[in-house]
């Protein structure tokens, strides 16, 4: 008699417990239904659209400042690989013997730095 008691007991706090959620959420609803009832959906359309904008004009700006983070490293990278190419070339002196070996020189060197300023890191 005890199990049948006690059954009876938890099936009707199951349902007890069950209205009261329905309950809570039927209150939650009309809440949210009454502070919606004057809303101008327009006006709602029109800031979710301003909020997009704001969105992409913010993700441009995000876009431009890495390019030229990468621009500004890019370039000190191109300074620092000349600087160590000309530490290199004053470390071990070229000895010219003409001015045709002077002018392959020189050709080399601007294709050298033509190289690194065209070459995208």
């Amino acid at each position: 008699m005890d199990a049948l008691y006690i059954g009876y007991l938890v099936g009707f706090s199951g349902f007890l417990l069950a209205f009261s959620w329905a309950s809570y959420a039927h209150v939650r609803l009309t809440r949210i239904e009454r502070a919606t009832r004057d809303l101008d959906w327009q006006q709602v359309s029109e800031i979710g659209l301003d909020v997009q904008k704001l969105k992409k004009s913010s993700q441009k700006w995000q876009n431009n400042e890495n390019a030229q983070v990468k621009v500004s490293q890019k370039e000190l990278l191109e300074q620092a690989m000349l600087e160590r190419a000309m530490q290199q070339q004053q470390h071990k002196p070229l000895k010219v013997s003409g001015v045709l070996d002077l002018w392959l020189y020189s050709a080399m060197l601007e294709n050298f730095s033509d190289y690194l300023t065209q070459k995208h890191l």
